[in-house]
């Protein structure tokens, strides 16, 4: 059937339709269109005059439904510099508006920890942020000697006796080249006291002392406050790996960290054998040829062992945070490390005597070289924004976290920030060691 031609309607005589394209009516040669035009020209305006309206209408409902919120930012004391979702905006005491949203709100001051919590924000609710900063508990080197009274700071050291001489650090080869090591420090039976009121009350108790296997062993821990920090590395660090993604991360708790890497000594007195390939570096170097179930028999032992206390491994959160010792550069000791600093890159051949360099900040030594650290995570994908006490519970890789580098390991592997997956049953590393955290019975 063939296609009808279209018509166009025609006011004008009695077919009322013509074909289209008809411009003047047969009938009565008048212009079909002439009296249209009219009707589209006004259609044509109200259709301008909806929009124009109905772009501002919309606008207006645009601006009611993001009204901006007041938010209140103060903290005690005053003047703490304020970020917003790591913006620096100004300091305390401030009132910012804020569209409605979630920011992760930080407050830092110098010579306090610094405080971070996430702020949700209604549409136009005015919010506060209100909090009291803590006084940094190192203020500055914390590796002092254990009879030194350090006076106005809030350092906590748990000291044992060490019932040994200090031992001497193993011979290097002559051909590569020796700094000039720190000498170990002999371990005395002495606390350096001070800020025993802020430690968490479920901390063993300075009066009750240690239990023999402690003191014949010499173990020495430092007191970590709970506090924020970035964990993960900056974008431009030299090194860096994609699994380094840097966020904010809170540790409300505080916890006592081994100064050193479990040696060789403490290994034996427990497990009464040693499985370290440098068992001629002697006592004093740290256990190596260690597999993360290894470690966790070592723990249950020394944890029957020890009446008062428990040990299990750090958490990478907490083991990142006391190795940067408040510092976000790419070690603690700052953006380079060099051989006079820690034991990599195959200077010395071989794992040194543990606390055979200079601890950073807070005490802490070889957090960087020596040996590897396992540490009780498993390893798992970094999430952006804030993570409260991040434990990496669970993962689908099987692989635990090893932190801090070692002795044949390339600088950029000793960062603060390097995160190494490896199978729970390696046993035959010759660079993976560890260190503890002591929990009050």
């Amino acid at each position: 059937m063939a296609k009808q031609p279209s018509k166009i309607r025609c006011p004008h005589c009695d077919e009322n339709y013509h074909p289209t394209g008809t411009l003047y009516c047969p009938q009565t040669g008048k212009r079909i269109k002439k009296k249209h035009l009219p009707v589209i020209a006004t259609g044509l305006i109200i259709l301008a005059v909806f929009l124009i309206f109905g772009v501002k209408y919309y606008d207006r409902l645009s601006e009611q439904g993001t009204k901006l919120s007041l938010l209140t930012i103060n903290s005690t004391p005053s003047g703490a510099a304020i970020y917003i979702n790591e913006k620096k905006e100004s300091k305390t005491p401030q009132e910012i508006s804020l569209p409605a949203g979630s920011y992760i709100v930080r407050l830092n001051k110098e010579g306090y920890d610094s405080e971070a919590d996430i702020v949700i924000l209604k549409n136009g609710e005015p919010k506060t942020f209100m909090r009291s900063l803590n006084k940094q508990v190192f203020r500055s080197r914390a590796g002092i000697d254990a009879n030194q009274q350090n006076k106005g700071t809030t350092t906590l050291s748990i000291l044992t006796p060490a019932q040994t001489p200090t031992p001497t650090p193993a011979p290097v080869p002559t051909k590569l080249p020796t700094p000039t090591p720190t000498p170990t420090p002999v371990i005395t039976p002495t606390v350096t006291r001070g800020v025993e009121e802020a430690l968490p009350k479920d901390t063993v108790s300075l009066e009750k002392g240690e239990t023999k296997l402690i003191d014949n062993l010499g173990m020495k821990f430092r007191y970590v406050p709970a506090g924020t920090f970035y964990m993960g590395t900056h974008p431009n660090e030299s090194g860096r790996d994609p699994d380094e993604t840097l966020h904010y991360v809170k540790l409300t708790k505080g916890f006592y960290l081994q100064t050193t890497e479990i040696t060789q000594r403490l290994w034996k007195y427990v497990m009464e054998h040693n499985p370290s390939e440098f068992s001629v570096c002697g006592d004093e170097c740290p256990v190596e040829r260690v597999s993360w179930y290894d470690v966790q028999k070592f723990i249950k032992r020394l944890n029957r062992l020890d009446k008062e206390n428990d040990y299990r491994l750090p958490t990478e959160a907490e083991w990142e945070y006391a190795c940067r010792a408040g510092n976000d550069t790419a070690f603690s000791f700052g953006e380079r490390l060099n051989a006079e600093q820690a034991n990599f890159g195959y200077h010395y051949g071989r794992t040194r005597p543990v606390a055979s360099f200079a601890p950073n900040a807070w005490g802490f030594y070889d957090m960087h070289g020596n040996v590897n650290e396992w540490c009780r995570d498993w390893y798992v994908e970094y999430e952006s924004g804030l993570a409260i006490d991040p434990k990496g519970d669970s993962s689908s890789t099987n692989r635990k976290i090893t932190r801090g580098g070692a002795w044949n390991d390339e600088v950029w592997h000793c960062r603060s920030g390097n995160r190494s997956k490896v199978k729970l049953i390696k046993r035959d590393a010759n660079n993976i060691g560890f260190r503890l955290v002591r929990i009050a019975k």
